[in-house]
Order: C-alpha cells, then sequence, then structure tokens
C-alpha cells in the first residue's frame, strides 16, 4: 500500500488545477514522510496569480498579466483502513511577499497551456 500512496501523490502534485483566480505550477515535493494512515508531503508551491486579483486586494498590478509567488507548504493525507484517502491538511510556511510577488510578472509562455473549460480566459 505504501508504494501506491506515494506514486499517487507524486503524480497528484504534479497536475496543474485550474481555478478561476489561481493556476497552480504545482508543487515541488522536497521531502514524503508515509506511516500508517498518514502521509506527509513537504515541498514548495509555486502559483502564478492574476493581476486582476492582485488589484482586488489594493495591489498595484496589471490585471492583464500574471505574477509568480512562492510558499513553503505541509500537507497531510490521511487514508482509511482500506488506503483510500481520507482529507488533506494544508499548511504554509512563508509566503511571497505581496511587494515582492509585483516584482516578479510572468509571460504565458512562463505558465503552460491551460486547455478546458476556463470561463475567464474564454
Amino acid at each position: 500500500m505504501r508504494i501506491r500512496v506515494i506514486i499517487l501523490l507524486a503524480l497528484v502534485t504534479l497536475l496543474p488545477g485550474k481555478p478561476r483566480e489561481l493556476w497552480f505550477g504545482g508543487t515541488f515535493i522536497g521531502a514524503i514522510v508515509v506511516d500508517d494512515g498518514i502521509v506527509i508531503t513537504e515541498g514548495n508551491l509555486k502559483v502564478a496569480l492574476r493581476g486582476s486579483v492582485l488589484t482586488e486586494a489594493g495591489l498595484d498590478a496589471d490585471p492583464a498579466k500574471f505574477y509568480f509567488s512562492e510558499s513553503r507548504h505541509v500537507v497531510m493525507w490521511p487514508f482509511d483502513d482500506e488506503g483510500r484517502l481520507i482529507g488533506e491538511q494544508n499548511y504554509f510556511g512563508y509566503t511571497t511577499a505581496p511587494e515582492d510577488v509585483l516584482k516578479r510578472p510572468l509571460e504565458l509562455e512562463e505558465i503552460g497551456t491551460v486547455t478546458g473549460y476556463t470561463p475567464d480566459l474564454d
């Protein structure tokens, strides 16, 4: 079961999500701890923030651009007795300060391709 869990988590953390305000570049795992009933991952979460989200937060950003942010991230993944994932608990350490996010604009080519239904980009 432990090998299956580690492979599953490695695949899940490499998949980009596509919520409306953020594009997740991914979690780059630096450590994995596996025990009976839980897997803990630790690494850096890299995110491209939309400028429009930053302007809504009161920052002087270009709403049409994306900006790079990074956080230290720990996730606890509890499993039931049959090896099924039953939850996810996230903890963040440092996060890029807002004024530093503004210094790190991204080009679309640096982010990747967004596919699927994205109403705010269509």
